[in-house]
């Protein structure tokens, strides 16, 4: 998603600026009614995105709707409140009424044409992306004290850049809300983010854990949290006391007492920063070691061609360890000539072994295909996540293959990071050759020759396979 901003001065301001966020109302719709829907470029989210032009003033904007008000009343007093504290967020507008068949709250944001995703700026390579991992971290204790915990977003995509600035674009998991418009209650993660210093019950939830901030463990998580870990991974028990030290609450606390932010999320937020100031950080860094641990065993087990161990405890998919979240290959296609449906060659991290679809009725195998939802849209998400649900594991985009349209599908690899794959079965490439047939065992050998005469080659594209 590429939303405007409002660009902050002066991130130590301790009086509210009745100029940020949501007040900039000469530059905004007026009403619903102004507002076009234009085609619009989003994926598809558990939140209805759409693409709208003022019919005023011409101006693009982005119009975020959920069926339940007050989820997207939340997102909003997220924004706010994550410019109040310094971070940099799109400038937005909350609107009530009717609008294209939908009833109830609207909220609007500035469109930025040619924002970029945080994904396209990383390399996956930790040390290559230390500079940026290390100035969004300066944001560590803030997102988790906001229960932020889509702040990267699944494929990376919640955080954008333009130019060298970063933005955070996406708040719908923020305070006591999960994606879906539900609470943060009855989660499975909450029992097992736990220290010498407290323990979560299956039933906590965001009011009921108020008086402390299980994210500074949750938002550093790699095998739920993959895009957060990802960018916190080098903060030092140091740099988040520093954070904590600094956390000053007087803009927020003005803004509550004038009436425009919620006053009993404000409480929430005061008690988990009495909590951060109180607590002894040094009773989680043995659980911050073993997250960095997990995660260093899965990155050596991809690189040794073994698929890494992930939990599904939160999520139960998300594109694992460094490569998949950043790759471009589906990005620098043509979307207009992109066929209807998707396909995977859905392998082993050795590449020995293969998992194929069986057709009981036919007692045929194939590979695992799906009809694109909108071929024109975020391809990255539609394979990585299309691919994980429909396994129930987690996958890895890779860039060895990509097929030219066959039958109507493009096919891409992905690996098994995670999970045993349901309604599939694991074959080694010699038996799929023998199970395979028609185009399906075509595909195959192209890409068995691919693999062969380009080991070394980080992307190759293989074109005009013959449909059978």
């Amino acid at each position: 998603m590429s939303f405007s901003v409002n660009n902050q001065q002066d991130q130590n301001v301790l009086h509210v600026d009745e100029t940020h966020v949501l007040n900039d109302e000469a530059n905004f719709p007026k009403s619903l009614e102004n507002l076009e829907v234009m085609p619009s470029p989003f994926p598809d989210t558990s939140t209805e995105v759409f693409l709208v032009k003022d019919k005023e003033t011409g101006k693009s904007f982005v119009v975020k709707y959920h069926s339940d008000p007050k989820f997207i009343e939340n997102e909003y007093h997220a924004n706010r409140a994550c410019h109040t504290l310094g971070l940099s967020v799109p400038n937005a507008k909350l609107l009530k009424g009717n609008w294209e068949g939908k009833e109830g709250a609207f909220l609007v944001l500035e469109f930025l044409e040619g924002a970029k995703e945080i994904r396209e700026r990383l390399t996956g390579n930790p040390e290559l992306d230390r500079e940026i991992c290390n100035t969004l971290a300066k944001d560590f204790i803030v997102s988790s004290l906001f229960g932020l915990w889509d702040v990267v977003g699944l494929c990376f995509n919640n955080i954008l850049f333009v130019d060298n600035q970063h933005y955070y674009i996406d708040h719908g998991l923020a305070f006591g809300y999960m994606h879906n418009g539900k609470t943060k209650s009855s989660q499975e993660y909450l029992t097992n983010i736990c220290s010498d210093s407290f323990k979560l019950t299956q039933a906590s939830d965001w009011w009921e854990t108020g008086n402390f901030v299980p994210e500074i463990i949750y938002l550093r998580d790699f095998g739920d949290r993959l895009g957060a870990a990802y960018l916190y991974q080098f903060l030092s028990t140091e740099d988040i006391q520093g954070q904590i030290n600094a956390l000053d609450l007087t803009p927020l606390r003005l803004l509550t007492e004038q009436g425009k932010f919620p006053r009993e999320t404000f409480e929430v937020i005061q008690r988990r920063a009495n909590w951060l100031k109180s607590v002894n950080l040094k009773d989680f860094e043995a659980k911050w070691k073993q997250l960095a641990e997990v995660r260093a065993k899965a990155v050596s087990a991809a690189g040794e061609g073994k698929t890494p161990v992930f939990t599904t405890r939160g999520m139960e998919v998300v594109p694992s360890v460094e490569g998949g979240c950043f790759s471009q290959i589906a990005e620098n296609e043509d979307p207009e000539n992109r066929p209807p449906k998707v396909g995977v060659i859905y392998r082993e991290v050795s590449k020995e072994n293969i998992w194929l679809a069986k057709n009981e009725e036919m007692g045929k195998y194939s590979f695992l295909t799906w009809d694109a939802k909108d071929p024109t849209k975020n391809y990255v998400w539609e394979i990585t996540i299309g691919a994980g649900r429909r396994s129930g594991t987690r996958v890895r985009l890779s860039d060895d293959f990509i097929s030219s349209n066959v039958n109507d599908t493009r096919y891409y690899v992905v690996d098994r990071m995670g999970g045993s794959p349901k309604d599939l079965e694991c074959f080694s490439t010699k038996e799929a050759q023998s199970l395979l047939e028609g185009s399906d065992r075509e595909l195959l050998m192209a890409y068995l020759n691919s693999s062969e005469q380009k080991k070394d080659v980080s992307t190759s594209a293989i074109k005009n396979i013959t449909p059978t």
